[in-house]
């Protein structure tokens, strides 16, 4: 293949064309700029030369720890990690991303591992819901998958609630997975590639495609015997009947159910992520 494919390539796939000897402009700029202050060291320190075998050992150690590092910080991206501590470091405040303010404002008592305390006391857990297979789609279908509902919805154990969310469509970890290899294909392959994402990206934007995820709140009320233990057996219950519905239920956990909680009470963001990330809170050191 001779001719220029020309596609555009997405500043949000982080795809850098090689300009010189298989590196980056990126790798160029940090390799040139470690050599430029080896070469200042090696020229402000000759008259260090007098100690011999001693200071040429320190200084080989030196200009290699120097080289080493700058590649390190290039291809890490590090350097963009420090703006953001210095940044921070700066502030006469620090971040709490999930303090008592917004466990308030979210109506909560208190979040665990794997459940939370609502402000009545209920113990709740979060599922994330997954179609096992396509027979739920398919229409020939559609009497046996509403008994199959049915008789879920008359053996649960405990309230549940279902609540669906609506977002955009979010490529990233598609784009991540294609991108962790194509530095292995060739360069016709590699662009080939990028115009592959590029539609889907564009499809994906122009046709306003969404991200539809459906949750389920498992609750254990207060007054219950061994609250937190019977929320855990009512939850495993709950996920091994699913499966006869054609339905997978993950178990949010950590900063996953914290985020999804977020995102339910707000209504912003994919898995509550955006919310954390533009709306922390502050307080004062």
């Amino acid at each position: 293949m001779t001719e220029n494919i020309g596609y555009e390539i997405p500043p949000s796939l982080k795809y850098e064309e090689k300009i010189f000897a298989g590196m980056t402009r990126r790798q160029l700029i940090y390799l040139v700029s470690a050599f430029a202050l080896c070469t200042v060291i090696v020229k402000f320190t000759s008259f260090l030369a007098v100690y011999g075998t001693v200071y040429k050992f320190v200084l080989i150690i030196t200009l290699c720890t120097i080289v080493t590092g700058s590649l390190a910080v290039c291809q890490l991206r590090l350097d963009s990690w420090f703006v953001t501590v210095g940044k921070y470091t700066k502030k006469k405040n620090k971040i709490n991303r999930f303090d008592k303010e917004m466990l308030n404002y979210l109506s909560l008592r208190s979040i665990n591992y794997d459940h939370y305390h609502n402000v009545f006391g209920d113990a709740c857990t979060i599922l994330k819901l997954y179609t096992l297979t396509g027979d739920r789609s398919d229409a020939k279908n559609i009497d046996t998958i509403q008994k199959c509902d049915v008789d879920f919805l008359n053996s649960l154990p405990c309230p549940i609630q279902l609540i669906g969310h609506s977002s955009s469509f979010d490529i990233d970890k598609y784009v991540s997975m294609v991108m962790g290899g194509v530095e292995l294909l060739p360069d016709d392959q590699q662009k080939l590639m990028i115009g592959h994402l590029n539609h889907i990206k564009s499809y994906c934007d122009d046709e306003n495609v969404k991200d539809k995820t459906v949750y389920m709140v498992i609750k254990t009320p207060v007054n219950t015997i061994n609250q937190v233990e019977k929320l855990d057996i009512d939850t495993k219950t709950i996920i091994k009947t699913l499966t006869s519905c054609y339905v997978v239920g993950e178990r949010l956990n950590g900063q996953r159910l914290t985020n999804t909680l977020l995102m339910l009470s707000c209504g912003v963001g994919r898995d509550g992520v955006d919310y954390l990330s533009d709306c922390v809170t502050l307080e004062d050191i």
